[in-house]
């Protein structure tokens, strides 16, 4: 039996830290839509609260852990569209 750690902090309206085992990622979105950006890439997930349909979708980064950027320019322009999207999100309701 495996020992499995997780642990998740919201941190502002939107925003999650996740912490696990294997690494630490931010989630920034809302209920039904968010962005995943971790240590194994950036994620897309979508779904409809209430039914368990959801979809997860690699969006940017390595394959695999051992082909990671020595830059990080591309997750920043991620976490920039993700915090305009996040923007809009919260303001439209």
């Amino acid at each position: 039996m495996a020992i499995r750690f997780q642990k998740r902090v919201k941190v502002l309206p939107g925003v999650t830290q996740n912490f696990s085992k294997s690494g630490m990622s931010t989630t920034y979105g809302v209920r039904g839509a968010s962005v995943n950006v971790g240590k194994k890439g950036t994620h897309l997930i979508a779904g409809l609260p209430g039914t368990g349909l959801s979809s997860r979708t690699r969006i940017a980064g390595p394959r695999s852990p051992s082909d990671a950027p020595k830059s990080n320019a591309a997750i920043w322009i991620i976490l920039g569209i993700a915090a305009v999207v996040l923007l809009v999100a919260l303001f439209a309701t």
